[in-house]
């Protein structure tokens, strides 16, 4: 792929002239019946020059807003008014979908632990190193946009890479121009798409939004705004009103031990708590009852936080995830700095 944008580009050795929006698929093969697998993306050349822009939706298969977000807001541009390139798949992740689940039903790999992929390896990590060859050497930046799946409830946030520098910064800015208010200091840890962009030197955000597989039109409608806030914010798409800056937002912050609390025994779960509590370390946020109702564990809070995610399906297994208690650094003006928020040092 070029990265001049104003002036064709290629990608998968078709030339796309400026103005011009081209459907293809990055060929992966055949399905066991023969037909054609693969994955859908989308590349409007902009008429301007302009930053470059990578999307992607659907690494795992049972998260929906993002993947019909991405697609109303590709859908309503027009190539003629765009500045730069925008790539975008709406479905990122072929065997996953297949099934509605986080894992693939082919090799039962989750994609968001594979990257940078194998172009040699099962199904998972061929569509890793096609989404990161795709995707990666193109990009000025990169959203890689998720849900909270089947089981899980969230809170909508912006997860960045707080590490000093460059690309750290301009992962702030990114997630501060999305616009939702609680943003998530994490640096990209192993086998994760936003570490593969980094020591590319691209700039990558986790833009979380949805969860409990299902497809509500709020949260449609707000990962539309989401990307339209992103690229009017980079001078790819005019908007009739601009938006105002983000004036404030809650930086929330994983503690040493993890992000998520894993059930010690299975069972039952029932909440005590519900999505963006602030809690306190020794609180109660659920307990685990058999089938009469005795109490066989009560998930306790390990220390202060908010509560990001839930699991919202009672069914619980043990090791299950339960509980995301991330803690809050408080509330920063939106031109905030890393230097400011002081999380990596």
């Amino acid at each position: 792929m070029s990265r001049v944008s104003g002036e064709p580009v290629v990608v998968l050795g078709e030339v796309i002239e400026p103005g011009v929006r081209r459907d293809m698929w990055i060929p992966l093969g055949h399905r066991p019946d023969g037909s054609p697998l693969g994955i859908p993306l989308v590349v409007i050349n902009g008429a301007k020059p302009g930053k470059q822009l990578s999307l992607i939706a659907g690494v795992h298969g049972d998260e929906f807003e993002n993947c019909e977000g991405l697609r109303r807001f590709v859908n309503a541009l027009d190539p003629a008014d765009v500045s730069g390139v925008i790539i975008a798949t709406p479905q990122a992740n072929a065997g996953a979908f297949d099934g509605a689940s986080r894992h693939s039903v082919v090799d039962h790999l989750d994609l968001n632990r594979q990257f940078p992929g194998d172009e040699s390896g099962f199904l998972t990590q061929r569509i890793g190193a096609a989404l990161v060859n795709t995707f990666v050497p193109f990009a000025d930046l990169l959203l890689d946009m998720h849900s909270g799946g089947m089981v899980l409830g969230l809170e909508p946030f912006v997860g960045f890479d707080p590490t000093p520098g460059a690309v750290g910064e301009a992962s702030l800015e990114l997630a501060k121009s999305a616009g939702i208010p609680m943003l998530y200091g994490s640096v990209p840890f192993a086998n994760v798409l936003r570490l593969a962009a980094a020591q590319q030197g691209v700039a990558s955000v986790l833009v979380e939004i949805g969860s409990e597989g299902r497809l509500r039109e709020e949260l449609v409608d707000m990962s539309v705004e989401t990307l339209t806030r992103v690229a009017a914010h980079y001078g790819i798409v005019d908007t009739a009103t601009p938006f105002a800056p983000m004036e404030q937002f809650t930086l929330l912050v994983a503690h040493e031990s993890g992000e998520f609390l894993h059930a010690a025994t299975g069972g039952f779960l029932t909440h005590r708590v519900a999505l963006g509590d602030e809690v306190t370390r020794g609180q109660i946020l659920g307990a685990v009852t058999d089938p009469f109702g005795t109490v066989l564990d009560e998930i306790v809070a390990p220390h202060d936080g908010v509560i990001a995610e839930l699991r919202t399906v009672p069914v619980l297994h043990t090791g299950d995830w339960t509980y995301a208690v991330i803690p809050s650094r408080g509330t920063f003006a939106g031109t905030a700095t890393l230097e400011d928020l002081e999380i990596v040092r």
